[in-house]
């Protein structure tokens, strides 16, 4: 499974190189390019409900997995759980304006920022951060998350008592699945027929989206170990790993030589903060996607922001291929909920509103506060021994006559998130705070501006520790891409409580490996989509792709590393059982020779590369076992 910046960096290049006449039909409508060019993601989301109805379209685990993740981006109304995106908010904002008025030393920007209340308002904030810390590390709500995306996720197709007809797939599998070929040329005379500019450039993009998972998931596949369909959520956290070096790399004008990046890949530019909901966002006016996310996580109605007149457009292609609407739950308020739930995806992983990138604080300002070393509460993921609860900030303790300049730093230390008490009492506090503002603001004293600087320092450090272990776990549940930075090392290390759960990253993960052919199908285990499969192999082993340790570039457009033999658009030399001995190459000169060829009739690939390379359509004809009973679509 190609990942979806991967996709939208691909159609870039692909429109970039085109000639003028094919580049002005993605010029005058970008937005509809880039979201033809996610081509078939649109059914992960379909249908968006589990169905109640005995032999009904299957359910899709995937909406359900993002409902949970948005109750941590958004918050949760019904368990009172605050989201990260507004605690964020208010904590970035606040600190970053006490920051301000500590480096300009502007002790009236100081009082401005305590008369507007801001202890309180950052007592709250930094609550609830450990409030969500604690709620998504708990063992319960993991396990919640794991079985949806494990045993949940499971292709139904894998059923080894019973045989599923394609009836019953989720829209994900029919999409990858089923008719292919025949789809894109669908969605291709449709648009040709309405002339309408909106509908010309979404088909071109679905073509672009069809070559890449063609063309890319070979490669993908060997980084995984297996195909999507047999392990399932490793692809989606694989795929994440790849995009963020695909994002980087092209993003940045990188080179590799080896495994060396240059620059860094710390310098590389973050697929956390390029915004690729806006890319896709086909309405023209901007879209609230924190209250998407709020509505899918609440269970609330959900908005319909796709244009009446292309989903006509869409089903009608659809039904010309497949049959009537409402197969595999493919209708127009699923339509609109897959495209609200996915643009509401693109916002968490990609907006820089939910997590971000998180940049690392840096050195102590100064020697004394290095010296010092950091608070005990500075790592909000570890337990007090004491209390058995995570560490909060926590101010020292004052002497019992303390002088003006000590009352000021209590002072800040109230603001960044600290219930401050002197002389044992918040009455007696209060009064001692108040008395040393107005000496202060009056002139008579001049704050320890260095100590103050090493106290804004020290909780820029919590919160920074804070959204990396939370950053991490999502990174380890493939909710979220890794940092540019994280591919510079093999491990990751998740921390909670004091306990650590390492994980494979960089090179391990985002290179091609030598693969086999497939594995059987994952049992499902919480967190072991992080390991390389070990299942059996699945019989009769297939040509995967022999071409390990590249970097994602090959199956970008890089022909050097991964030169072509066979044309996406060209008819399979052999007829059915399918598979073949010939590569695609990279997508990006595929997809243009597609554009350009525009022919008549297209294969109807597998477009996971499942069970291998060049594989028609095709499903089982007798309930999943290995050797698998395969046989042309029906």
């Amino acid at each position: 499974m190609v990942g979806l910046a991967t996709r939208l960096l691909i159609a870039e290049r692909v429109a970039n190189s085109l000639p003028p006449t094919e580049r002005a039909v993605v010029d005058a409508q970008p937005a509809w390019y880039f979201l033809g060019a996610l081509g078939p993601a649109l059914g992960d989301f379909v249908p968006s409900d589990q169905s109640t109805t005995l032999g009904g379209p299957g359910r899709t685990p995937y909406w359900a997995v993002w409902k949970e993740v948005f109750k941590i981006a958004v918050g949760d109304t019904a368990s009172g759980i605050p989201g990260v995106a507004p605690v964020l908010r208010t904590l970035q904002s606040l600190l970053d304006s006490v920051d301000s008025a500590v480096a300009a030393q502007d002790k009236t920007a100081l009082q401005s920022i305590v008369d507007a209340d801001a202890s309180a308002t950052l007592n709250q904030a930094s609550a609830d951060l450990t409030l969500i810390l604690a709620q998504f590390s708990d063992p319960a709500r993991l396990l919640l998350l794991g079985q949806l995306m494990g045993s949940a996720s499971r292709p139904r197709i894998d059923d080894p008592v019973n045989l599923i007809p394609p009836a019953v797939w989720t829209g994900r599998d029919w999409l990858h699945g089923k008719q292919t070929g025949r789809f894109v040329r669908a969605l291709r005379k449709h648009a040709e027929a309405s002339g309408d500019p909106r509908f010309i450039a979404y088909s071109r993009g679905w073509q672009v989206a069809f070559v890449a998972l063609t063309a890319g998931s070979g490669f993908v596949n060997a980084s995984v170990g297996s195909a999507y369909r047999t392990h399932w959520w490793r692809h989606r956290w694989v795929s994440n790993f790849i995009d963020t070096w695909v994002w980087g790399f092209y993003r940045t004008g990188a080179t590799m030589s080896g495994d060396i990046p240059s620059p860094p890949f710390s310098d590389w530019a973050g697929v956390c903060v390029a915004g690729l909901q806006d890319k896709v966002n086909v309405t023209g006016v901007k879209i609230d996607h924190e209250a998407h996310a709020k509505a899918i996580a609440d269970e609330q109605p959900i908005a319909q922001l796709l244009p009446a007149d292309f989903v006509d457009y869409w089903l009608h292609a659809f039904v010309d291929v497949y049959g009537t609407v409402g197969t595999v739950g493919f209708t127009a308020d699923s339509l609109q909920k897959a495209y609200t739930g996915l643009t509401a995806v693109l916002w968490f992983q990609t907006s820089g509103a939910v997590i971000g990138c998180n940049p690392l604080p840096g050195a102590p300002p100064f020697g004394t506060c290095a010296d010092a070393g950091p608070p005990p509460w500075v790592d909000p993921t570890q337990v007090n021994p004491i209390t058995g609860a995570p560490f909060l900030p926590q101010p020292p303790a004052p002497k019992v006559d303390p002088d003006v300049a000590e009352i000021v730093s209590g002072i800040i230390l109230a603001l960044l998130g600290v219930v401050a008490v002197f002389f044992g009492g918040f009455i007696v506090g209060a009064a001692a705070l108040v008395a040393g503002i107005a000496v202060i603001i009056g002139g008579a004293t001049e704050p320890d501006w260095n100590s103050l600087r090493c106290d804004v320092y020290w909780l820029k450090s919590y919160l920074s520790n804070g959204l990396t272990a939370l950053h991490n776990l999502c990174v380890l549940g493939a909710v979220q891409h890794p940092y540019p930075r994280d591919l510079a090392v093999n491990e990751l290390v998740l921390s909670f409580s004091g306990k650590e759960v390492p994980f494979a990253s960089g090179a391990a993960v985002a290179k091609s490996a030598p693969i086999e052919g497939l594995r059987q199908p994952w049992d499902g285990a919480l967190s072991t989509w992080t390991s390389r499969p070990t299942e059996p192999m699945e019989m009769p082993i297939t040509a995967v792709f022999e071409r390990p340790g590249l970097w994602p570039s090959a199956m970008v457009d890089d022909a050097t590393a991964n030169p072509s033999s066979h044309g996406v658009q060209d008819q399979p030399p052999t007829p059915w059982p399918g598979g073949m001995s010939e590569y695609f190459g990279p997508a990006v000169p595929a997809a243009i020779a597609l554009l350009l060829a525009d022919p008549d009739d297209l294969p109807n690939w597998n477009l996971d590369g499942d069970r291998g390379r060049g594989w028609l359509t095709w499903e089982l004809a007798s309930p999943y076992a290995s050797p698998v009973n395969v046989v042309p679509e029906s």
